[in-house]
């Protein structure tokens, strides 16, 4: 499993908090995020590893991809 990388992980909730996302609850595993351009909630393992993962939380948040 590759090392996580931090500042990956710290852009996407940075990107996700800036579009009106927010974390409902947080967990040992991760966290639950509302999202209110699809008003559902969508989960976060902590911490997130790979660019395609920030991309499918995107995805999943209802935004465009952002990360290479």
């Amino acid at each position: 499993m590759p090392e996580p990388d931090r500042s990956l992980d710290a852009e996407l909730r940075k990107r996700l908090e800036a579009a009106g996302c927010f974390v409902e609850r947080r967990a040992p595993d991760g966290e639950t995020w509302f999202t209110p351009h699809r008003n559902r909630r969508f989960r976060i393992a902590a911490p997130v590893r790979t660019a395609s993962d920030a991309n499918a939380i995107l995805r999943e948040a209802g935004m465009e991809e952002a990360f290479p």
